[in-house]
């Protein structure tokens, strides 16, 4: 996805069911309308709980439908998809599909470039299929991601960590589900320069163009990219800093997780 220089909208991409027949591409577009002063951003959309899956390189599934609604958002890797009508998208680190064809004959997808592929799953419609198994064995394949916590002084810090492959997913491994509340679009100026300020709630930030520059109290400093996977979980004490990046403007996900 490329890097907006004003966003007042962003378009989705998704795979709509087409009767008994083919899934299809179309378009919709999200629109931005609550603004602020720190950029703008779409309602909140209900969603059930997000998960991260590893899918090999040598991928490929014939026709076939979804198991549920879901948003899939490249974090690593590239996938392709094609349509009822031979049409044929490619996406890549940072780009997003609906997947609404629950139903019909449904689309074909392989990953491409001869390079595995990690993804984000929102998932957004109820479950019509079993639950995923968990993989047997001690190893799975781990993903690293940043957070960032108030410590016992009220001073922001990060902290790295991993989620684990360990589910067995129709697209490869999963990490286990984690529950949401919803999730937004949001647009953020390449003015940015926003002081300390507190995680609105729990949440993970999937950047979708450009990226963030996040500083905690003690002035450590981390750049968040597209692919790369942050929670915010600093909903209180002095909270952390945020930054454009080169002066570039990004449009992001908002996935707020439930707070159990």
């Amino acid at each position: 996805m490329k890097d907006p220089e004003f966003a007042n909208s962003v378009t989705l991409v998704r795979i709509v069911p087409d009767g008994d027949d083919p899934a299809l591409f179309e378009e919709i577009e999200i629109p931005l309308q609550n603004t602020h002063a720190h950029g703008a951003e779409s309602d909140v959309f209900p969603a059930q709980e997000i998960a991260f899956v590893w899918t090999p390189p040598n991928f490929a599934l014939d026709f076939h439908t979804a198991s549920r609604r879901r948003i899939i958002l490249v974090l690593d890797g590239q996938m392709e998809i094609e349509d009822g009508k031979g049409e044929c998208r490619l996406f890549g680190t940072g780009d997003m599909i609906d997947i609404l064809d629950t139903t019909g004959m449904g689309h074909k997808t392989r990953v491409v470039g001869g390079r595995e592929m990690h993804t984000a799953l929102i998932e957004i419609g109820e479950q019509i299929r079993p639950d995923w198994p968990l993989l047997e064995g001690a190893q799975y394949r781990t993903f690293a991601f940043t957070r960032t916590i108030a410590g016992s002084d009220g001073g922001s810090q990060f902290v790295d960590e991993t989620l684990s492959y360990n589910y067995d997913a129709p697209l490869g491994e999963a990490t286990a589900p984690m529950a949401m509340a919803g999730y937004q679009f949001v647009f953020k100026p390449g003015s940015l320069d926003h002081g300390f300020h507190n995680a609105p709630q729990k949440q993970f930030v999937l950047n979708l163009t450009s990226g963030m520059q996040v500083e905690t109290s003690d002035g450590a400093t981390r750049d968040i990219h597209p692919g790369n996977i942050f929670l915010g979980e600093d909903t209180t004490g002095e909270g952390h800093k945020t930054r454009a990046i080169n002066a570039r403007s990004r449009l992001s996900i908002f996935a707020h997780l439930l707070d159990r």
